[in-house]
């Protein structure tokens, strides 16, 4: 069984070395013999601790295997129109996360496919896989929903012939408290509520000068500051005339009678 696994990953390897050279000149052949045996030896050890060792049942559906990956291509298109409806459509704005959730897939080679596979669907990408705890980034919060309900993990434990995993309790952790569209949205509200309330006129806010957004206590005087009004500025003193100093006023003398 060790023998016809290693050939039959040599083989896989060769052909996919001349499907990407498309050529059959000598120099590629010899080439991709040489690193189709040399990729062949280094994996064969790491085939026993991912999948197991050859002479044991090969955990590996390959019916299961196949079905997963043609159900995995159908959610890809659906996927790849739904971000690009959010990303072109701006009433539907994205609401990016991380998503943290627990799996019950005990294989690594399991928990690779998933990881490789949430990658691979458009609108998720795995961060992190530490043990059984995936970190996924997710463009809106349905782009997990297979992750959510569990659908993508049961494909995966049929495929490897482990029990299915039962539905996950998400963590989600968004990445924006609020949208920038929801602020405009709020600050809207606000204007619209003043204006109720003050209708015929500007409202008391807008006349003191103040931001609806605003505390009128953070502003003095209904929003005028010192320098807005002469009255409160000291240094401006209505008595003090240019005309009236004493030192360039004429001089009284009683004893020539009248003003020099």
């Amino acid at each position: 069984m060790r023998t016809f696994r290693a050939l039959a990953l040599f083989l896989s390897l060769l052909a996919f070395w001349q499907a990407l050279s498309a050529r059959i000149d000598p120099l590629f052949i010899s080439l991709g013999v040489v690193f189709a045996f040399a990729v062949t030896a280094f994996s064969m050890r790491l085939l026993d601790v991912v999948v197991g060792p050859a002479h044991e049942r090969p955990p590996l559906n390959l019916f299961q295997t196949a079905w997963y990956l043609l159900w995995l291509l159908t959610r890809i298109p659906p996927a790849g129109l739904v971000v690009a409806r959010v990303v072109l459509d701006p009433r539907r704005p994205p609401r990016p996360g991380v998503v943290r959730f627990r799996t019950g897939l005990d294989s690594p080679a399991a928990r690779t496919v998933l990881a490789n596979s949430i990658t691979l669907v458009p609108g998720t990408m795995t961060l992190n896989v530490l043990g059984d705890e995936f970190t996924v980034h997710a463009f809106t919060p349905e782009s997990v929903g297979d992750l959510a309900n569990a659908q993508t993990q049961a494909r995966i434990a049929r495929a490897f012939r482990v029990p299915p995993d039962e539905p996950p309790l998400m963590i989600w952790d968004p990445i924006h408290d609020e949208l920038p569209e929801e602020a405009l949205a709020d600050d809207a509200l606000r204007r619209q509520e003043l204006t109720r309330r003050h209708p015929g006129g500007p409202t008391p806010s807008e006349d003191a000068g103040v931001r609806p957004d605003q505390d009128a206590a953070e502003v003095p005087d209904g929003g005028r500051s010192a320098a807005d009004d002469p009255a409160d500025d000291p240094a401006a003193d209505p008595d003090d005339d240019p005309d009236d100093d004493p030192a360039e006023a004429p001089d009284d003398d009683p004893a020539a009678g009248g003003p020099r």
